[in-house]
């Protein structure tokens, strides 16, 4: 099913529907289907029910998480869609036609992981800084993801389920945006204010890659695997190599197919002219 340009509500309507079918074919996980899904209304409820539990600690319990991930989705409500579009892009990214919502909802860590970071920095924009600050903390346990709550990070995100990934303050992701595990967006150290990268739409970021600096990272642009990234990267371009270097260029691939909601591109790489 076709979700793309629809709503919370259409995704969660799937999502239920893939929980009844996975409760008819194994009674074993019938119980933990209907607390964290079926017994809720929206999206919204269902995280919230799930975040709850794991970001729970001895010092701010379940309940107390819940509450205040209410207070969030009552006073935003855009937060829900956004949500939304990152468990869509997880589901693209591991099917071809999104069929598995159901599990990136319940079992992603990436996808956690941002719904975790977007509870911090709602909190941030609050004013209520301390809090948000110990969400991070707490991602970075939990999750593996060390996201400073005042960057900001667009919709339609995919972030690898082994996350360590780290996102700095100043650090600026557009949407539909690749991120693999061992990610880093960071500062370079000699700086001060704004000091970290700025991610365009459509990027995609190898594993254990590094950019660092308040440097650009243009539109639809790759970054190769254990790259290190310091200077500017331009629109649609493969980069990759230590310091990183251009590669080629990203051309689309009439051939090929791809989910361009996911960022999975339908684009093939004509080599830069070596001098």
């Amino acid at each position: 099913m076709d979700l793309r340009g629809n709503t919370a509500v259409a995704l969660w309507t799937v999502i239920c529907v893939e929980g009844r079918v996975a409760c008819a074919q194994d009674q074993d996980i019938s119980a933990m289907l209907h607390s964290n899904v079926l017994s809720h209304d929206r999206l919204a409820d269902a995280v919230t029910v799930l975040l709850a539990n794991k970001l729970a600690t001895p010092f701010i319990g379940a309940m107390e998480v819940g509450t205040i991930m209410t207070e969030m989705f009552e006073a935003d409500p855009e937060v829900e869609e956004i949500m939304a579009a990152d468990i869509l892009a997880h589901a693209l990214r591991d099917s071809d036609d999104g069929t598995d919502l159901l599990s990136v909802l319940l079992f992603h860590k990436g996808f956690h992981a941002l719904a975790t970071y977007r509870l911090a920095h709602w909190l941030w924009q609050q004013g209520r800084r301390q809090l948000a600050r110990f969400f991070q903390s707490v991602n970075s346990e939990v999750c593996a993801a060390d996201i400073h709550p005042a960057s900001r990070i667009g919709r339609g995100i995919f972030l690898a389920s082994g996350c360590d990934v780290v996102i700095g303050e100043t650090a600026v992701v557009g949407n539909n945006v690749i991120i693999h595990s061992g990610v880093t967006l960071g500062g370079t150290g000699k700086e001060r204010g704004d000091r970290h990268p700025k991610v365009a739409d459509g990027v995609q970021i190898g594993v254990s890659a590094s950019v660092l600096g308040n440097i650009k990272v243009g539109e639809g642009a790759h970054v190769g695997s254990c790259s290190v990234v310091v200077k500017e990267i331009l629109p649609y371009t493969a980069n990759k190599g230590v310091p990183s270097k251009l590669a080629g260029w990203l051309v689309c691939d009439v051939e090929a197919g791809g989910n361009l909601v996911a960022g999975q591109h339908p684009m093939m790489v004509v080599e830069a002219t070596k001098k």
